[in-house]
């Protein structure tokens, strides 16, 4: 009857671990820590803020005439301020169908006025390599992108 108990609490305490176990929904690197140990979260709670090291990419603007000149597919280089020695290989992966006003934070009224369109830039994970744990979602960088005459 004993060993039965027993038997049952260890069960018991093993599907306890099994319940507690966190899996990150992707493979990706930790950004952000939300919760820390011994807090008690519900159920779907968010641990952790992820950077999806396959789906980096970055968003730029383009004047209405210049953008009119770059092809979705393109290839252009990325250098990111953290690693300027590092051009990364990378694909115009979307371009907005409208313009729209520039950046909210550009430097003079002029520049806000001049219609942009927002463009996608994916970086080729393949060529990130070891760089992955030097890139964070916000850093800035410069985009160099073919135009097609």
């Amino acid at each position: 009857m004993k060993l039965d108990v027993a038997k049952h609490a260890v069960e018991e305490a093993e599907a306890n671990i099994a319940d507690s176990a966190i899996v990150a929904p992707i493979a990706g690197r930790i950004q952000r820590q939300i919760a820390h140990a011994a807090e008690v979260l519900p159920l779907g709670a968010k641990v952790f803020v992820m950077l999806d090291t396959a789906s980096i990419y970055m968003d730029i603007l383009l004047p209405v005439a210049v953008a009119g000149k770059v092809k979705v597919g393109s290839d252009p280089r990325v250098v990111l301020d953290a690693l300027p020695n590092l051009s990364l290989p990378a694909k115009a992966s979307f371009m907005a169908n409208g313009a729209r006003s520039g950046p909210m934070d550009a430097e003079s009224k002029s520049q806000r006025k001049d219609p942009m369109v927002p463009v996608r830039v994916l970086i080729d994970p393949a060529h990130l390599g070891a760089a992955a744990a030097f890139v964070w979602s916000g850093m800035p960088g410069v985009v160099h992108i073919r135009l097609d005459p």
